[in-house]
């Protein structure tokens, strides 16, 4: 039962993300893209 508790909560996470401004979505956006280009020089 916890683990269906657990698999239910980042749901509810990410439907408050879904409800921030679009400034801050593009924030988000811009973060995760770094995140992503520095997992990928490293990878290479």
């Amino acid at each position: 039962m916890s683990n269906e508790i657990d698999d239910i909560q980042p749901e509810q996470h990410n439907s408050s993300d879904a409800q921030l401004s679009p400034q801050q979505q593009g924030q988000r956006l811009k973060e995760l893209a770094l995140v992503f280009f520095k997992l990928g020089t490293i990878a290479f």
